[in-house]
């Protein structure tokens, strides 16, 4: 076969997004590790129940008694293992979050139930969205929730205040330079009765950056095997 000149074809090459995917339906104790932040409250607990699940076992969070007056409380749990380097990934686009939850009244709870979020940690730091992405309400059955295609500024450091749950001016680092970020979740309340929560089908999807690759010509390519 004869290569010539004249043909100028362009090959437009890139490499696609790559993801992770971390997920965890059954919350046995020793995969997750608590972080409890209070301002002026009794703080809370966490366990797994071993049934009534969706299916099967999953997590319990129960956030206490408030104290009078200003009254604030964050439950962040991180999972085992699951854990990025953004590095790898090209640095972090977006990361889509999912769970099942329950707060009903026979546990309980009442109101607008307890505040729901993903949550990371880097380098030391607890990150939730904030606000919370929602409440739970009071849910008596199992309900799917969603949050996808989160960014860095979407998460705020966990700073817990009279007047605040979080710093909105410091965010996690999902570029390439970023330490690794490990991934779980987080349940708020304040001022409130104490309510019991739960959660289970737990997972988290980080997809890497879309990293284009400078356009290939025909006569580059021609010049490699020459």
């Amino acid at each position: 076969m004869r290569l010539t000149a004249a043909v100028a074809i362009v090959l437009l090459v890139a490499t696609p997004a790559t993801g992770v995917t971390f997920s965890d339906g059954t919350f046995v104790s020793a995969n997750w590790t608590t972080t409890i932040f209070t301002f002026n409250h009794a703080g809370a607990s966490t366990g797994q129940s071993t049934s009534d699940g969706n299916p099967g076992s999953h997590r319990l969070i129960t956030t206490l008694q408030a104290n009078p007056g200003e009254s604030r409380v964050i439950v962040i749990e991180m999972r085992a293992g699951a854990v990025v380097d953004p590095s790898t990934l090209g640095g972090i686009s977006t990361i889509d979050y999912f769970e099942d939850q329950k707060c009903s009244s026979a546990d309980g709870c009442t109101g607008a139930g307890q505040g729901w979020s993903p949550a990371i940690r880097q380098a030391g730091k607890f990150y939730i969205v904030s606000p919370p992405i929602a409440t739970t309400g009071v849910v008596e059955g199992w309900t799917s929730v969603s949050a996808t295609g989160l960014t860095a500024v979407d998460f705020n450091e966990v700073v817990v205040t009279s007047t605040a749950d979080t710093d909105p001016s410091s965010h996690p680092d999902f570029m390439t330079t970023g330490q690794p970020i490990q991934f779980g979740y987080a349940r708020t309340n304040r001022k409130n009765s104490q309510r019991t929560g739960r959660l289970d089908n737990w997972s988290v999807i980080i997809t890497g950056v879309f990293v284009p690759v400078e356009p290939v010509s025909w006569g580059y390519l021609k010049d490699l095997y020459r």
